[in-house]
């Protein structure tokens, strides 16, 4: 079995977070995250190196940054609050519209979602470090999301 299908498939770890993990040198001493333009702007910068091998398109980040953008200031600007669970409601409080505009371009496939976990899965870890002001925006704004309470990928 490769080690990508062992990565979705394996439990083991999936609760075993830590404040340390392998990431944890490329993001010490960081401040306050930059917006997803920049971010992208970074990853965009990527696809020079990598002839496209990480299958990057700019009209495609601009979409992604695009539909994000909208989604996320719907999201927090709702009147509605009210209607969502305590849990999420106290996680998009927390959250600003760039990390929510993170977190929901991430999960959009055709936008960097590809390349930066291609990247992700480089042993090579200072390939990560064009990417890392992006990794940095999506995990503020993962960490302010509900935590699962099942270990499971889709």
């Amino acid at each position: 079995m490769c080690s990508t299908s062992q990565r979705i498939i394996d439990a083991e770890g999936a609760g075993d977070v830590s404040e340390y993990g392998p990431l944890h040198g490329l993001f010490h001493g960081n401040g306050a995250p930059v917006n997803l333009a920049s971010s992208f702007s970074s990853i965009w910068e990527l696809r020079k190196s990598y002839s496209n091998d990480l299958e990057l398109h700019q009209n495609s980040l601009q979409v992604v940054g695009e539909i994000a953008m909208d989604f996320s200031e719907k999201l927090i600007l709702r009147d509605d609050r009210n209607l969502m669970s305590e849990e999420i409601r106290a996680s998009v409080n927390l959250l600003t519209v760039e990390e929510a505009v993170a977190v929901c371009a991430d999960t959009m496939e055709f936008g960097s979602f590809k390349a930066v976990n291609k990247l992700l899965r480089e042993k090579n870890r200072l390939l990560l470090k064009p990417i890392v002001e992006h990794l940095w925006l999506l995990m503020h704004g993962l960490s302010k999301c509900p935590r699962p309470i099942v270990p499971l990928v889709y």
